[in-house]
């Protein structure tokens, strides 16, 4: 047997000849949904609350098929309850924010109790303060009922965070002016904690002229929304700036 039949044998044995190296495997056809089914799946999914699987598949019903006369209300429909699902879902996630906030407000006032607060402490409920604002203004604008409750729970929120956060700066400038050598006490006091109120036994017109030129004082609590601040000596003395 010559050297080429018995290379030709082996590759007979092996189960394979050069012309089989190029036989291409047969594609499978695409499978095809019928508008009947469509329909089906689409009903199953907007059961399950899977909107958006829903509306495509109804999407893809011809017009020209029995099945789309009852199709076109369904996506209205499920386009519908996914913008409820939605609503619903950022209403979730923004009672979760309120309540984190709330929380945070709470633990800085407890704070205020022990230990001086600080300029972080006072950012924080600022940046609370105006979000939560914001809040407020869309659902006070909404037109369901339950929008309307919800924005009042977050001026109930607003107005104690803006409290302490009053509360908070009285408590970062006192520790300022220690810091520097003054005792002097600041709080925060009236309605709504609105006046800011500094008391130093050596308050005289000439520091009051500084501390207000300087802007140490009256800036930043204009910022915070206080109407007004008063330095006194404690005594008989008392000079107070409207904001």
């Amino acid at each position: 047997m010559t050297l080429y039949l018995r290379l030709l044998l082996l590759v007979c044995l092996a189960g394979c000849t050069p012309e089989n190296n190029n036989v291409s495997k047969p594609v499978s056809a695409p499978v095809i949904i019928g508008p009947a089914e469509l329909l089906k799946s689409g009903l199953v999914d907007l059961e399950n609350k899977h909107y958006l699987e829903a509306i495509a598949k109804f999407k893809k019903i011809p017009s020209t098929t029995p099945e789309y006369a009852e199709a076109s209300p369904l996506i209205t429909k499920a386009d519908s309850l996914l913008k409820k699902w939605e609503a619903e879902q950022k209403r979730f996630s923004e009672e979760h924010s309120l309540g984190l906030m709330e929380q945070s407000v709470n633990q800085i006032k407890a704070k205020l109790g022990k230990y001086y607060a600080t300029k972080e402490d006072v950012n924080s409920l600022a940046t609370h303060v105006v979000a939560l604002k914001m809040t407020e203004d869309v659902y006070r604008k909404g037109a369901e009922p339950s929008d309307k409750e919800f924005a009042m729970k977050v001026s109930a929120v607003i107005a104690r965070a803006v409290v302490v956060m009053r509360e908070a700066h009285a408590s970062a400038l006192e520790e300022v002016f220690i810091s520097t050598g003054m005792d002097a006490r600041v709080s925060a006091i009236g309605s709504n904690k609105s006046t800011l109120r500094i008391k130093f036994v050596l308050m005289s017109q000439p520091l009051v002229y500084k501390l207000q030129q300087e802007g140490l004082v009256s800036l930043r609590a204009k910022e915070l929304d206080f109407k007004k601040v008063i330095y006194t000596d404690g005594y008989d003395n008392s000079w107070t700036v409207d904001l």
